[in-house]
């Protein structure tokens, strides 16, 4: 062993079978008879092989890699079908079974392109409940509220996207016309 090498014999594996698992996924069986799952881009990725000598801290950095993008993948394709706030997404990938850490480590890197925005998601949730069923701007909040938009971020919103103006004139509509509004 070389100097400043910190692993040892013991901790190197070898690779006994790759097993394609379902959903791109790729199961990795070894020699002390553990196995685990990662993305199937990620056997090409690390050049991973039947009797390839691997040590446990490259099965760490693999597997993590390896959910990283799994956690990602997930949060990207939520957000390709839907506008999400931050905490309903983060919610989503936490009954996935994902842990906190990456979630949030994905949710930042999400945030800083653009991909996740609070700002953008409470405008267009605002936008759609007026146009679906016009309401009250404490009913709004509120909404806005338990999605996990902070409050001044939220009555800046309802400022800007339901002035008081509006909300008087879609009162007096349902006033003069009950039975014209739709109902939940």
């Amino acid at each position: 062993m070389h100097e400043g090498d910190s692993s040892s014999p013991n901790d190197n594996l070898t690779i006994i079978e790759l097993k394609k698992a379902r959903r791109g996924n790729v199961q990795i069986i070894l020699s002390d008879n553990t196995s685990f799952f990662i993305n199937e881009i990620f056997v090409l990725q690390f050049s991973l092989y039947e009797g390839k000598i691997i040590t446990q801290a490259e099965i760490s950095g693999i597997r993590h890699e390896s959910l990283y993008y799994s956690v990602e993948q997930k949060a990207l394709s939520y957000l390709s079908s839907s506008l999400y706030s931050t905490q309903v997404l983060i919610m989503k990938l936490l009954k996935n079974g994902f842990p906190q850490g990456v979630i949030n480590e994905i949710c930042r890197k999400l945030q800083e392109t653009g991909y996740l925005d609070d700002e953008q998601f409470a405008r267009m949730w605002v936008k759609s409940r007026i146009e679906i069923k016009p309401m009250s701007r404490n009913l709004l909040l509120s909404g806005l509220l338990k999605r996990g938009i902070k409050q001044g971020m939220a009555k800046s919103v309802l400022l800007e996207c339901y002035p008081i103006e509006q909300e008087k004139e879609a009162a007096a509509r349902f006033l003069n016309n009950p039975a014209g509004l739709k109902m939940g």
